[in-house]
């Protein structure tokens, strides 16, 4: 229910904050993350690089307008869009800038 909370004020404009625990999950915006940050991915860390985008005419577009390729450092790439969910000790300092949430100790 507190999580329905913050998406209902998330979307009137007002900003809540939460101390996470290092376990606890986070719902990170692709947009948060900076050159340079980790993303972990199947419990794999990569290095975010930058964003490309689609093709015009991608049958990705069609159907996910928003959609970026994500590029690492390692030639890693995947299809970006929306939010994904990571353990807070795991996000990046844009998720901790954009929502004002608090990592505790471990």
């Amino acid at each position: 229910m507190y999580g329905r909370g913050q998406e209902i004020c998330a979307d009137l404009g007002v900003r809540t904050w939460c101390k996470l625990h290092p376990g606890d999950t986070v719902s990170v915006r692709y947009t948060d993350l900076e050159r340079g940050d980790v993303f972990w991915f199947l419990s794999t860390p990569h290095r975010f690089q930058h964003f490309r985008d689609f093709p015009v005419g991608s049958k990705t577009l069609e159907f996910i307008p928003d959609a970026r390729v994500l590029v690492c450092d390692d030639e890693f790439e995947m299809t970006a869009y929306g939010t994904y969910q990571c353990r807070a000790d795991r996000a990046p300092a844009g998720y901790w800038q954009r929502t004002g949430n608090q990592l505790l100790s471990a």
